[in-house]
């Protein structure tokens, strides 16, 4: 039988907020300050598979080799926009130093509309509340500019404690932090892989928030464990 819930945490891009439109769209808006014109479609489409292939070469956003959230993130760039046909380095090394600073702020992202009402709550009912997300070393500073910093009491970036999601290493950390037993916590993600599946494995309740109505019938989720938005904590 699950012990009485004490810890609830969150995975954070795309659970609690989202990319304010489309990488392409935000890569494009800032290639034409710098005189180029891309259709933001190309860079989108070159974006998911530069995104993907540096992931799988360099995890965890690089942390383990030695190099700074940044100088990932402009290998992800440099290869984005040359997939996308250009090619000119000096302006690509520009356009990745501005998308890397303005990424940290809150004009590139939105928080969900539920979002702080829900924090709210759970903060009042005094349940533990904290962050597993697979982010680079901005997290905090984003956290803060969206004003949700303030909810949790625990951070557990990717990037800052060496550990990626689906590791459980990253989920115990959370558990042990505040000396609650798995039984005794839920967590909220979007992903069947990084969030539902290693923290039900470690014996943790897991909730799957489906927000663009993907079909998990084939993903062994319990049709309980999925909800649209954060309001059924509530």
């Amino acid at each position: 039988m699950a012990g009485r819930l004490r810890l609830i945490t969150f995975d954070a891009c795309n659970t609690l907020f989202h990319v304010r439109g489309s990488p392409g769209e935000l890569y494009s808006n800032v290639a034409a300050r710098f005189g180029v014109d891309i259709e933001p479609k190309a860079l989108n489409d070159s974006f998911k598979d530069s995104f993907r292939d540096f992931y799988k070469t360099l995890p965890n956003f690089g942390a383990k080799s030695a190099k700074t959230g940044e100088k990932w993130w402009y290998g992800v760039v440099r290869q984005t926009f040359r997939s996308a046909g250009y090619h000119d380095e000096a302006n690509l090394a520009r356009i990745s130093s501005v998308l890397y600073k303005e990424f940290s702020t809150a004009s590139y992202w939105q928080v969900y509309p539920e979002t702080f009402v829900v924090l709210e709550h759970l903060k009042n009912r005094n349940y533990h509340l904290a962050v597993i997300s697979n982010f680079d070393e901005r997290l905090d500073v984003i956290l803060e500019s969206l004003r949700l910093k303030e909810y949790f009491t625990f951070i557990a970036c990717s990037f800052d404690v060496g550990i990626c999601k689906p590791s459980p290493e990253i989920f115990q950390l959370v558990l042990s932090h505040f000396d609650v037993k798995a039984e005794e916590a839920l967590h909220v993600g979007d992903n069947v892989n990084l969030d539902y599946k290693p923290a039900v494995e470690l014996g943790m309740r897991s909730l799957i928030v489906n927000r663009f109505c993907k079909d998990y019938s084939k993903d062994s989720v319990d049709p309980n464990h999925i909800i649209q938005d954060l309001n059924p904590l509530q």
